[in-house]
């Protein structure tokens, strides 16, 4: 939801999406800024008729986050200037508006994201008498760490917070399968989070008809006995197939659920699960397909792995599309896969019958989009599956980056391609339209430089082009950059005025490789009349494309979709961003000294330097 409101100087734009509410603000006679040392913002609850006060102190920005919002509820936000300095200041102009909160209950699109910051202020502030001290093995290394465990908090009060409505959407949407007029199809990657599978086993036991394709991945390894290594007559090695651990947990997990009807004990062991081991990487999709009397009719999925670390640590989405046609899309697509199918050979002729094409083949003969004809035209919802022939998917995301007019919003848990770094390496096209432009670049970790220099070490030895990453568009004026971050509380000297009253965070324990970062989306153009945005499993990367199972959906036009997105892509992006400032502060790098709050109306300088990241900011969301 997007609302507008001005007095003629002090302009009020509000977007809403299911929890939070982006305050942008505007002044438009720059002499009134002489002396502003900053705003106040209240809103009102229509529910409780409660004023609630958004800082204590004034806010020094012109774009501010509400993240204590409710689904569905109307409130109203009252900005007003505040005139003189910190100590002594007055009020001035005020204006405000209402506006409404979306409901993910409601329409095509249902979404949710996890809290997604358990290394968070408010988190330390309700659970750390709950942190301790764990030994942790992270990539091959030991090491202890300070935790708050969720486990540890009496009544789920800690899960109910990190889930914030993701956990209950899941279960809600699986246990929708009850009785034998309905059926799920799921393909999942990660399975190991016990109410989850329980929900499955309820639905089993209710007579609905569940069938679950789950990542299976095995190995040969060679059979050792008595810590030796068996042999055949030949002398051959004797080999076995192993699943890997993935694997090796899902089945764990699988096997501690009970089934109450001894007569779905069969069902449950030997015709829910179905395993997909002919992959040639991951089985990585996270989706589930809800029929009603033979119909297709609902669709789940996003970038939550069904894990406790997918749920409730790591940031993520779950996506739920209403929609009949998009639901018998990915039957489609799920009915080739349960059969295992392997990709095509290179260069193989594609059989006339379905059945015997390649996975890779059989999704770009069902494909709706032409890759070739460029971007979408129409707003609709499409989809994009992997495994695929080619990579060249990753060169049409990138085509439509490169086409962005106003701002970019990009999520990567695993660093980013590089056909995608080369779009981020482009100035952006401000100076040829003159209009505001923003990249915003949401990573889970910094990319480490030794291996960009040996990547481009390698290429300059090989007479190719050097490879285009980080390091050449992390300083792109247009770009804006975050990491998952952590305020340790520690470091506090050189920022004391900052983080004098902050409390240290700690994280949940729940994520034993991705700590921080688990989404992947871009938005493209979100605060425009036609937005796009890109949402899935896939990580915008090679493997992802040609190698995994895989699904994305490719949304353009809707608004309501792209609110949802970008206000909750802010929150995130903002929390780290902050985390990322203090870091550099401490450690005397380069930075941003407006990070720490101005005695006098110099704060607004940036904001009013068209060449200033703030500037293009504060114009964009106005």
């Amino acid at each position: 939801m997007r609302e507008r409101s001005t007095d003629g100087n002090l302009s009020l734009h509000c977007i809403s999406g299911t929890h939070v509410t982006l305050v942008a603000i505007n002044i438009q006679d720059e002499s009134s800024l002489s002396d502003l040392i900053g705003f106040s913002i209240d809103r009102l609850d229509h529910a409780s008729q409660q004023v609630f006060p958004l800082s204590s102190r004034p806010i020094q920005k012109f774009l501010w986050g509400d993240y204590t919002c409710q689904p569905a509820q109307l409130y109203t936000y009252t900005v007003r200037m505040l005139h003189g300095t910190l100590s002594n200041f007055t009020p001035g102009n005020d204006v405000s508006l209402e506006i409404m909160m979306e409901d993910p209950r409601e329409g095509k699109h249902g979404i949710y994201f996890n809290r997604g910051v358990a290394a968070s202020q408010k988190y330390s502030e309700r659970f750390s008498q709950y942190r301790q001290h764990y030994l942790v093995d992270k990539f091959g290394r030991e090491s202890w760490r300070e935790f708050i465990k969720p486990d540890n908090v009496p009544n789920d009060e800690a899960f109910v917070w990190l889930s914030r409505g993701l956990e209950e959407a899941l279960l809600k949407f699986i246990r929708q399968a009850k009785g034998p007029r309905y059926k799920i199809r799921a393909s999942l990657y990660e399975l190991t989070y016990a109410p989850v599978l329980q929900a499955f086993a309820d639905c089993v036991e209710s007579g609905a008809d569940v069938k679950i394709v789950h990542h299976y991945k095995e190995t040969a390894k060679a059979v050792v006995k008595r810590d030796k290594i068996v042999t055949d007559e030949d002398g051959k090695i004797v080999k076995e197939m192993v699943p890997d651990s993935t694997a090796k947990a899902a089945t764990a997990a699988i096997r501690r659920i009970g089934i109450k009807d001894a007569k779905y004990t069969n069902a449950w062991q030997n015709h829910v699960f179905i395993k997909r081991k002919n992959t040639a990487a991951i089985s990585h999709n996270k989706f589930i397909i809800l029929l009603e009397d033979e119909k297709p009719v609902q669709l789940w999925t996003g970038s939550t792995n069904f894990t406790a670390g997918g749920i409730f640590g790591q940031s993520n989405v779950g996506h739920i599309v209403s929609d009949e046609s998009i639901a018998a899309t990915y039957l489609t697509y799920w009915e080739k896969l349960c059969t295992d199918p392997k990709k095509a050979r290179k260069n193989s002729q594609i059989p006339s019958d379905p059945t015997q094409m390649g996975i890779d083949q059989f999704i770009e003969e069902q494909e709706i989009i032409n890759f070739d004809d460029g971007p979408i035209h129409d707003a609709s919802t499409n989809v994009i599956f992997s495994p695929r022939s080619t990579t060249d998917v990753l060169q049409w995301y990138a085509d439509r980056i490169g086409e962005a007019r106003s701002s970019i919003h990009f999520t990567a848990a695993f660093g980013v391609c590089e056909k995608i770094s080369e779009e981020f390496n482009n100035p952006g096209p401000s100076e040829e339209t003159g209009e505001p432009f923003l990249r915003h670049i949401l990573l889970e970790s910094h990319p480490s430089k030794k291996k960009s220099d040996t990547a481009k070490e390698k290429a300059k030895d090989n007479d190719e082009p050097l490879p285009i990453d980080f390091f050449d568009f992390k300083n792109v004026p247009a770009n804006s950059i975050a990491f998952g971050d952590i305020f340790n509380g520690r470091d506090k000297t050189d920022c004391a005025s900052i983080t004098a009253t902050m409390l240290q965070e700690s994280l949940s324990g729940l994520n034993s490789f991705v700590d921080y970062i688990h989404t992947k989306y871009v938005l493209i153009d979100p605060l425009s009349s036609d937005p796009t945005v890109i949402t899935g499993s896939a990580n915008f990367s090679g493997a992802s494309t040609d190698k995994n199972d895989e699904n994305m959906l490719v949304i353009r036009g809707d608004l309501r979709v792209a609110d949802i997105y970008l206000t909750e892509f802010m929150r995130i992006f903002n929390h780290f961003h902050s985390r990322n400032q203090i870091r550099e502060i401490n450690s005397n790098s380069n930075y941003d000294d407006s990070f720490h709050c101005g005695i006098d109306a110099s704060w607004t300088t940036p904001y009013y330097n068209p060449k200033h990241h703030k500037c293009q900011e504060r114009l964009l969301f106005m």
